[in-house]
């Protein structure tokens, strides 16, 4: 556990994502201290959080679970099987970028990512770039889907973690 001070940014920041749940989820969030007061205090103590580990899922698995939701999300892009396309339509990008960003996380190379997307791995270079610019600049329609998409791998990442 680590004692951190709370900044304005962080209070700032919070307060944005509570109201992000709010809007997206209809849930609302807050701070609980240990002592059971809801003010955030000035300083805080952290006990880091271990991310869902997603190493062990194939671009394949990762593939699927992004293209199923780009089918249900935006039903003129079912004529799409795979992410492979050289298509510019935005809505088609962002699916791209989703996957690129998560099979990254997942430990693959930008090369392999790359062939299986039937790109050079500077193009899955550039994708992550945006996907990075999108989240920076709080795109809401990449945000949610990200979020969206995320949800779906972390079930997946529970269920293969479990059979192991």
């Amino acid at each position: 556990m680590v004692e951190v001070k709370l900044t304005k940014d962080f209070k700032r920041d919070f307060e944005r994502y509570r109201n992000y749940i709010k809007t997206i989820y209809n849930v609302d969030i807050f701070y609980v201290n240990t002592d059971g007061t809801t003010s955030l205090p000035e300083v805080a103590v952290v006990k880091p959080v271990k991310p869902k580990d997603i190493t062990h899922l194939t671009l394949e698995n990762i593939s699927d679970i992004v293209v199923e939701f780009m089918h249900e999300d935006s039903p003129h892009l079912r004529k799409h099987k795979d992410l492979s396309a050289k298509w510019r339509n935005r809505d088609y990008i962002v699916f791209k970028r989703i996957f690129c960003m998560f099979a990254r996380q997942a430990g693959n190379t930008v090369t392999s990512i790359g062939k299986f997307l039937k790109n050079d791995h500077s193009s899955v270079i550039h994708q992550l770039r945006q996907a990075n610019l999108h989240i920076e600049a709080n795109d809401d329609f990449f945000v949610t889907r990200y979020c969206i998409v995320k949800m779906k791998i972390n079930d997946v990442a529970n269920i293969s973690e479990d059979s192991n």
